[in-house]
């Protein structure tokens, strides 16, 4: 009996505190009240608000210019023969003077050709002579014999042919030496302004040929700047009548604002008659003058690359009554949003006048 006894605590008391347990979180959960739902307060999204105000403000255009050069010279020989010298400084980069040689080739052979025309001048000169003493006393003879208005059956008689081919005899000698003593000195090729060397295909032993390319060299007095530009912007400059003659602030690529780094001052001199072909834009030439101040050894400002880009900013004329806008304020090109008096936004439509790097002007 008390063996069943104890059997039954054992198998019921588990089963008795389990379904106490179950009982009791069912009723605590009864009593605990449901969560209220808090409705979220939306404030709206944040936007950043300035203060513009309408006036009259001067067009300031940043455009991109590619440096060209202004003078660029093939180097050509005008006579063959032997390179003997080159010039220390006639390498990619090097500057050289007006007037200093690049090279110079083997002179011994013209030197020869010169003595050789030389000698035929004389020659043809003592010829010459001869010939008017014999056509002198062939027409005293001749006056002597005959009445003073007849004249020879032949001029071979007063040595009237003969003196002509012989005076043509010096006229082509003397030729031959002028063309002599130009080949001679032509073998002392000279800068015909000052320059730097772009590229060169010579060295000392090298045999060059007449009318052969041998380098390019770009003179540096002087650098253009082509800046592609909108007709539109070209108007703002002053058109054909206004715009040639304007100053152009050129900078580095990436050095505009940068005082370390100071611009360039260029004018503008001409517009090409052709646009691009892509774009279909103009090409305005502008021109700066000393660009290479350190290669020459003066202080001055970091020099200017034959095709690189650079950065121009030139200014145009007023545009009067206009708002300036940020650029990311504009809206599809043609909307902007404007606080009313009620302190609520609302979309206005506008015209877009003007565009600069992150600014805009408008009317509306």
């Amino acid at each position: 009996m008390e063996m069943k006894k104890g059997l039954l605590i054992k198998v019921f008391l588990p089963i008795l505190i389990i379904f106490l347990g179950w009982a009791g979180m069912k009723y605590l959960a009864h009593l605990k009240s449901p969560p209220k739902k808090k409705t979220p307060h939306f404030e709206g999204p944040l936007v950043e608000v300035m203060h513009i105000k309408i006036g009259d403000y001067k067009v300031r255009l940043m455009l991109t210019g590619e440096v060209q050069a202004r003078h660029l010279l093939r180097v050509v020989p005008e006579v063959s023969g032997r390179v003997i010298w080159v010039n220390p400084r006639f390498e990619g980069g090097g500057y050289i003077e007006e007037g200093e040689p690049f090279f110079k080739i083997d002179p011994v052979p013209y030197e020869a050709q010169r003595a050789k025309a030389q000698d035929a001048l004389k020659q043809a000169m003592v010829n010459l002579e001869e010939v008017r003493s014999k056509a002198k006393v062939a027409r005293e003879e001749w006056e002597k014999i005959h009445r003073a208005n007849e004249s020879p059956e032949s001029p071979l008689v007063l040595f009237g042919p003969q003196l002509e081919a012989a005076e043509a005899k010096v006229r082509a000698a003397t030729s031959a030496l002028q063309k002599a003593t130009q080949d001679l000195a032509r073998t002392k090729v000279v800068a015909p302004f000052s320059c730097i060397v772009q590229e060169e295909r010579i060295e000392p032993g090298t045999y060059v040929r007449a009318g052969e390319e041998v380098a390019k060299v770009i003179g540096t007095d002087s650098l253009e700047v082509k800046i592609p530009m909108t007709l539109h912007d070209y108007l703002l400059l002053g058109g054909d009548s206004g715009a040639r003659g304007k100053g152009v602030h050129i900078a580095l690529w990436g050095m505009a604002g940068n005082e370390s780094v100071p611009p360039w001052e260029g004018r503008i001199e001409r517009v090409l008659p052709s646009v691009t072909e892509k774009e279909r834009m103009l090409q305005v030439i502008a021109v700066v003058e000393d660009p290479f101040q350190p290669l020459k050894g003066k202080a001055g400002r970091t020099s200017l690359r034959v095709n690189s880009f650079v950065e121009c900013q030139l200014e145009g004329s007023v545009l009067k009554g206009v708002f300036p806008v940020p650029e990311k304020a504009l809206k599809d090109e043609a909307y902007v949003w404007r606080v009313d008096g009620d302190n609520r936004l609302r979309i206005v439509k506008v015209e877009v006048v003007q565009r600069e790097r992150q600014r805009i002007f408008v009317r509306g």
